[in-house]
């Protein structure tokens, strides 16, 4: 695939994210002061349960089937036969799944109601089939689908959710758009599938390679879902739930532009593997380095410096906690991102998933261990340092593995050029939040200013490193 494909593919990929950043915006205050902290924190917590018997289901098979896809995306036979495997390898492991999660939801006697309303999402897994068109690389189908969800979630929302009580409403909205968006992908298989006979089809093949995929995924889980659910445990508050989840929420709103170049890579180097382009692979990922770095670490920063003034007017009151753990949890724009790349975009496509499961395990263990005894006295707060602790190990250690596929010290080169700048830009923004205030300023309007001020700030300073590109382009010949 040429490099224009891959701009245009993550134009796709970056304008849906960028309206996942628009919707929250419009929904996230008004939902937070409707159903308040403690019905989100329920929410977040039986998501989180839920999330393991998703993660059962799925198993690792939607980055084996889009890996696979990417290899044999010149035949539409090897394509069809992948894509029969991997749904009927997906429905008994579904199946299966719900069979549990009935079990499990008839011995517990707390958010009974909930739970069963939850597990829409895990019926939805069935059905999903991204994994299809992120390996051909028609990334098109998959934001017109998520666009169209998305905003008749948005109009569910408004119209149907009211009061405190409207919870269970809220989660039928949230599960059912999932549902319906894994439905609508399926309109168009017909034109794109040939006819299998099933005597050819062998869904449970490769297990050791799918349980490799899948290892990650479980460590993965333990760091992001996990947290949750010993905050719950642990704290007995599931409005810690609530400040936790709404952390969460913006920091993943931040991210989901940047990250979704990873999504994007991953046919692309699977393709340049198989031709062993290694020249191609080293390019396409200092390219996205690059592009991770200048955009990740204002974020952090960012985030850090506005987090005093939008966290009130944003959520409302009662969300004060948020604060903090914003903060902390901006640190993640960077190191998730170069994570993102280093892992997703560039071990599973190179089939060195083995060593991104090493990664991933060593940071879930460090991660679990942390949350016991951080969580105990720093409640959602000790969680989200713990997060932050373990994600860096993760990163730290996906840079390592693909120290041979990419140039380790040129990347260490763009973080002391642009990191600085940024917390620069950062200690700008967040004084000029305090004079804002002063003149009190409504809440909004601050942010919006501290937005633009923090942008032009960075890009004056940025201005300066770029006349440093020859140097750099240098040190990549090497």
């Amino acid at each position: 695939m040429s490099q224009v494909s891959i701009k245009k593919n993550f134009l796709y990929n970056a304008s849906f994210q960028i309206l996942l950043m628009i919707v929250p915006l419009i929904t996230a205050p008004y939902v937070s002061r409707v159903l308040g902290p403690e019905n989100i924190g329920i929410q977040s917590y039986t998501d989180s349960i839920v999330s393991y018997f998703v993660l059962f289901a799925t198993c690792g098979l939607n980055m084996y089937g889009q890996r696979e896809i990417a290899y044999y995306n010149s035949s539409v036979v090897e394509k069809s036969r992948i894509f029969w495997e991997v749904v009927v390898n997906k429905f008994v492991l579904t199946v299966f799944a719900i069979i549990c999660y009935l079990e499990f939801v008839s011995q517990t006697t707390e958010y009974r109601l909930v739970f069963m309303w939850q597990m829409i999402t895990l019926i939805s897994c069935i059905f999903d089939i991204s994994w299809y068109y992120q390996g051909i690389q028609d990334f098109k189908n998959i934001v017109k689908r998520n666009v169209i969800v998305k905003l008749i979630g948005v109009a569910c929302i408004f119209s149907f959710i009211h009061t405190s009580d409207d919870l269970i409403l809220y989660i039928i909205i949230l599960t059912g758009t999932t549902l319906l968006g894994n439905l609508i992908l399926w309109l168009y298989m017909p034109n794109m599938l040939v006819q299998v006979p099933f005597k050819q089809l062998h869904p449970f093949r490769d297990k050791r390679i799918k349980l490799e995929l899948f290892a990650p995924f479980i460590a993965i889980q333990i760091y992001t879902v996990l947290d949750k659910t010993m905050i719950g445990l642990i704290t007995n508050d599931v409005a810690q739930n609530g400040y936790y989840e709404q952390s969460q929420k913006i920091v993943k709103m931040a991210l989901g532009v940047i990250t979704s170049l990873g999504t994007v890579l991953i046919p692309n180097i699977a393709e340049k593997f198989a031709r062993h382009d290694y020249a191609g692979i080293r390019e396409t990922a200092m390219k996205s380095f690059h592009f991770i770095i200048l955009c990740a670490c204002p974020m952090t920063c960012g985030l850090i410096a506005i987090a005093p003034v939008f966290v009130p007017w944003f959520f409302g009151p009662g969300y004060d906690e948020v604060v903090i753990l914003l903060q902390i949890f901006s640190f993640l724009c960077v190191i998730i991102a170069l994570s993102n790349i280093a892992g997703a975009g560039i071990l599973t496509p190179i089939n060195k998933q083995n060593y991104g499961t090493l990664a991933t395990v060593a940071g879930a263990v460090t991660n679990f261990v942390l949350n016991l005894f951080l969580i105990q006295i720093y409640a959602a707060k000790g969680a989200a340092i713990a997060s932050v602790i373990a994600e860096s190990m993760v990163t730290i250690l996906h840079i390592y593995f693909i120290r041979k596929y990419v140039h380790v010290k040129i990347i260490v080169v763009w973080l002391k050029k642009y990191f600085p700048a940024a917390i620069f830009m950062g200690v700008m923004v967040y004084f000029s939040g305090g004079v804002l205030q002063m003149l009190q300023m409504p809440g909004p309007v601050i942010t919006i200013i501290q937005l633009f001020l923090g942008a032009l700030i960075y890009a004056i300073i940025v201005g300066k490193v770029f006349n440093e590109a020859d140097m750099i382009k240098r040190m990549m010949k090497r």
